[in-house]
């Protein structure tokens, strides 16, 4: 015979017979049983655990039809210049993924979503307390080894409990505390820094049976500390043959949980960074780490950090990411490092020459294969050394520039044949030819992004899979007045006569090296020396 517990938002199966494997529990409410007076027996079986938001867990539902999969889709993304022509990236990604089951029986809400659950190993210990509900009283708890004995609580027909079911996964437990065993609102435990994996669920059942019933509640605790996997990609840069002091910040290794909710609070003892390890069996450019359970809540900002001493072919590289991803308990997270991007393209048929990655004033923290504001950098005449206008500048303001020098340059200023003191690009980098710009745009492919509107910040230019241009738009080079941003100009170091360099333009469509006025504000890329 089964017994059915109605919900408004979702239905759990009990059964006097078997366990029913679909049945997945969260945080769920007013869960009753249609009868009268008397006693039950309440069965436990840990059916599994899950990833989720720990501070917001999904509600879950027992039946099992239109089942989907959606992925959190939260990715956090950040770079490091290591030098002005090579970008290590890295991702942070949230793998915690939700299913999605959909219902048309009117006692339930359509849609409802859920994490899925991992299996738990046989041995396991977890602990079950059942408060009344009226006064968050203490009624009774027992210890449960999944894959052992059970012993079955007995419940009063008709009295509402508060069922709180929690582990460490691991085959033991500590001892009970006196707040446990006292009250709900008593009831607080410890973080354990040895065994982190701490998962815990709570919901509540009011028992009405006609006669004595024999129900087992199928129980998914949810995850409440944030586990991250790490992965360092050497690329092209060769084989990685040690990672050491690899560390992940902020951890820490104490705090009280209480079983009210299950959430981690009171977090005072930060560790200088938590060890990653990374099992090297042998020598290769991608290097996996084990899990690492971490103890932190940033609150949504961008405080989480990793470092490491990395060895490829026997040089050893320090990476460091400060203060760049967030870490909510209870997540699923793989950070993934790719230490070094080159940016460059392609002058001539197999003749490789390395571009910086932003445009000269830039903002260099941005991603540089992204377009956006950010990347704009400052705009320059042709000729002179100071830029015409910053990238703050160019960005908030569309019409004319007070002061804007409309005199062409000397045409000596800059020069194809060696780098002159006017040149703006930095040491080891200089202007790139009208010959040059001409080879980029002969041996790369050339695809585009954004609408092309000339309003947003999103047009640009990619050549081949290594260097980005944004459209920027250009200053008319009578006053600086803005031309919309849906074509982009980057000046060469090449003379072209009269009045004019050359510069490399593009928009929607076309692309092509042409002669430009001096004074129009453009862009510069510069190229390795």
């Amino acid at each position: 015979m089964k017994r059915k517990f109605y919900n408004s938002t979702a239905i759990f199966l009990l059964s006097s017979v078997t366990f029913i494997n679909s049945c997945r529990s969260a945080d769920t409410d007013n869960n009753i049983i249609s009868g009268a007076s008397g006693t039950s027996k309440l069965n436990i079986n840990l059916a599994g655990t899950t990833f989720s938001d720990s501070q917001n867990s999904a509600k879950q539902t027992s039946l099992n039809k239109d089942i989907r999969t959606n992925p959190i889709n939260n990715v956090q993304k950040f770079n490091v210049l290591l030098t002005p022509s090579s970008v290590m990236t890295a991702e942070l990604i949230d793998k915690t993924v939700l299913t999605t089951v959909a219902d048309t029986n009117k006692n339930l809400r359509a849609d409802v979503t859920y994490p899925p659950n991992e299996k738990v190993p046989k041995g396991t210990a977890f602990r079950v307390i059942l408060y009344k509900y009226d006064d968050n009283s203490y009624y009774a708890h027992q210890d449960y080894i999944v894959g052992g004995e059970t012993k079955p609580f007995v419940v009063k027909n008709g009295t509402k409990y508060t069922v709180i079911v929690y582990s460490y996964n691991t085959s033991t437990l500590p001892m009970a505390t006196s707040g446990e065993l006292s009250d709900l609102n008593s009831a607080l435990i410890n973080y354990d820094n040895t065994n982190r994996d701490f998962s815990h669920q709570i919901s509540w059942w009011t028992f009405n049976s006609s006669d004595s019933g024999n129900y087992t509640l199928n129980i998914i605790l949810n995850k409440k500390v944030a586990q991250i996997t790490a992965t360092i990609n050497a690329g092209s840069l060769g084989n990685i043959s040690d990672i050491k002091n690899a560390l992940i910040s902020p951890h820490y290794s104490n705090g009280t949980i209480s079983l009210a909710n299950g959430n981690i609070q009171n977090r005072t003892n930060l560790s200088t960074g938590e060890n990653v390890n990374f099992l090297i069996p042998t020598a290769a450019p991608v290097q996996v780490s084990q899990p690492l359970f971490v103890n932190a809540d940033t609150g949504g900002q961008n405080t989480g950090s990793f470092s490491a001493d990395v060895t490829i072919g026997g040089a050893t590289k320090k990476v460091s990411l400060p203060n760049i991803f967030s870490i909510t308990p209870g997540r699923r997270y793989f950070l993934n490092v790719n230490l070094s991007k080159r940016c460059g393209a392609y002058i001539a048929p197999g003749v490789w020459k390395d571009f910086m990655c932003h445009n000269l004033g830039a903002d260099t923290k941005a991603d540089p294969l992204t377009a956006s504001s950010s990347i704009f950098g400052a705009k320059y005449q042709w000729g002179r050394a100071s830029e015409a206008i910053s990238q703050a500048t160019d960005i908030s303001t569309t019409s004319y520039i007070s002061g804007w020098n409309s005199t062409p340059a000397p045409s000596t200023s800059w020069s194809d044949s060696n780098k002159t003191a006017n040149d703006p690009c930095p040491n080891g980098y200089r202007l790139p030819t009208y010959t040059e710009w001409r080879g980029v745009l002969a041996n790369n492919t050339i695809t585009r992004t954004g609408d092309w509107s000339g309003t947003g910040y999103g047009n640009a230019i990619k050549i081949g899979d290594n260097l980005l241009l944004p459209a920027t738009g250009y200053r008319f080079p009578g006053d600086g007045t803005l031309n919309p941003r849906n074509v982009g100009y980057y000046w060469s170091s090449t003379y072209s006569g009269g009045n004019n360099g050359a510069a490399l333009y593009f928009d929607q469509n076309t692309q092509a090296v042409y002669d430009t006025d001096m004074p129009r504000g453009i862009n510069i890329r510069c190229i390795a020396q």
